[in-house]
């Protein structure tokens, strides 16, 4: 069965799961029920995959931090090379958004 991409909105096969938002660090069960097709992926900037979790599923950008070469979701900023000051920048600006 095909899904439909949450970005060009075409029937796909070959597609991601996207993470419920507000997803910490991903499993199956926070899996939303929406799919973003591997080639919108590469080019999306509101769908990425954490750089550590892997690529079983994709995160909003709104609920990740990046350090500008890669995108962590928020257990595994800690694995980043963010400074200090940087990531207090970067974990205010995610709550504001998410309020």
């Amino acid at each position: 069965m095909t899904k439909k991409c949450i970005q060009c909105g075409k029937h796909v096969q070959a597609s991601v799961p996207v993470y419920k938002r507000g997803t910490v660090c991903g499993t199956e069960e926070d899996y939303s029920k929406q799919v973003i097709c591997n080639t919108c992926l590469k080019s999306s900037e509101e769908y990425a995959y954490c750089c550590c979790c892997g690529e079983e599923g994709a995160y909003s950008t709104k609920d990740m931090l990046t350090d500008e070469f890669s995108w962590y979701c928020k257990e595994h900023i800690d694995e980043s090379s963010f400074e200090e000051e940087e990531e207090s920048g970067w974990r205010s600006y995610i709550s504001y958004i998410n309020d």
